[in-house]
């Protein structure tokens, strides 16, 4: 090579050279060779703090590690507390009571206690009268009765009443009758007396102390007896608290009117009449039906005491239905029918006697 050619090839090398220099010096200048890579958000070691709430939140419990229990959280406060109602009767008639601790409340018509509710009803027509009291207590204890075993010691209507400080009052099946002798009385959930039974021959009815109320056919009782399926003490074994043994019952077992009756018939002509109805534990009634005859007893001044034709069983059964009844039963009637509320007397009671069911405030 010529000492010319070899000038040439260096100074084409040099520029080369230059060529290739320039390039790498424009490429990082500009950015050429850097990759589009999203560059990764920065995480802290250590949270920022969260703003202050303006209402306080209840905490919620972290979880221990390794325990499979979850927390409970936190109970809110209900906004209508639930209010205790014990007794037998429903809660949903708390709305007709005071509050513990008030003083019970008298009108000309209603009564109105902690424990006890009445409301007396008076319906009259042209030949008719009487006196329907709607009874609503939450113990079985408010239902009162008081007996004396002797003739002697019979008393009237108002002295059992302010004896037992009762709100309400009427007569029951005279127990101390002939029919005793044949009869299964409970009083206050106390046996008073008890016949064989087989020696019934009336309908009887119960008031058990869970406040439910039933009545018995006795010719149904006695074929049931004979087959063992019921007696006596199998009704005792569901803890009665009355038993009255006067009848007859006055509804079937649907709570539909009656229209034959185990009685003789010259009762189930129209007479003044006592009865008790049943709707459900806790809710009674008591009816006092003026009759046919004359108030004669002139120491007490009896409500009521005009023209009224009483009620036949058949209409007193069907009186019963249609206030709604599910059980009811015709207690002693005629002259001993009397009923008494506050100071007012209602009826006939025209004579003294031994056994009376009151309305009366729990423990009285």
């Amino acid at each position: 090579m010529t000492r010319s050619q070899k000038i040439t090839l260096t100074i084409v090398l040099d520029f080369v050279l230059l060529l290739l220099l320039g390039g790498l010096v424009c490429a990082f200048t500009f950015g050429w060779f850097e990759q589009d890579i999203e560059t990764p958000p920065i995480i802290l070691d250590t949270p920022l703090p969260s703003p202050t709430p303006d209402v306080l939140v209840a905490e919620i419990p972290t979880p221990t590690p390794g325990t499979e229990e979850t927390p409970e959280l936190p109970v809110a406060p209900t906004s209508t507390p639930v209010i205790d109602f014990p007794g037998i009767l429903d809660a949903k008639y708390r709305d007709y009571f005071l509050p513990e601790g008030t003083a019970p409340i008298w009108t000309e018509t209603t009564y109105q206690s902690s424990d006890v509710y009445i409301k007396m009803d008076v319906h009259e027509e042209k030949h008719l009268k009487y006196w329907v009291a709607d009874i609503y207590v939450r113990n079985v204890e408010n239902l009162k009765a008081d007996y004396v075993s002797r003739e002697k010691d019979k008393m009237t209507i108002p002295k059992f009443h302010a004896k037992l400080d009762a709100m309400l009052t009427i007569n029951t099946d005279y127990w101390i009758n002939p029919k005793s002798r044949h009869g299964w009385f409970v009083r206050n959930g106390e046996e008073i007396a008890r016949n064989p039974e087989k020696a019934l021959s009336n309908d009887f009815c119960v008031i058990y102390r869970d406040g439910t109320m039933e009545t018995y056919d006795y010719n149904a009782f006695l074929a049931s007896f004979a087959e063992g399926d019921i007696s006596f003490d199998t009704i005792t074994a569901r803890f009665p608290y009355h038993v009255f043994y006067f009848g007859p019952a006055l509804l079937d077992d649907q709570g539909y009117a009656r229209t034959k009756f185990n009685t003789a018939s010259q009762i189930g002509g129209k007479n003044p009449r006592t009865a008790i109805g049943y709707y459900e534990p806790g809710h009674y009634a008591f009816i006092c039906v003026l009759g046919p005859r004359n108030v004669r007893n002139k120491n007490f001044q009896v409500v009521g005491s005009g023209k009224s034709d009483g009620l036949s069983l058949i209409e007193l059964a069907a009186l019963c239905e249609s206030l709604g009844m599910k059980a009811a039963y015709n207690l002693d009637g005629g002259s001993t029918t009397a009923m008494m509320f506050g100071d007012n007397l209602y009826g006939h009671h025209d004579r003294t006697l031994p056994d009376v069911l009151s309305i009366v405030e729990f423990g009285g």
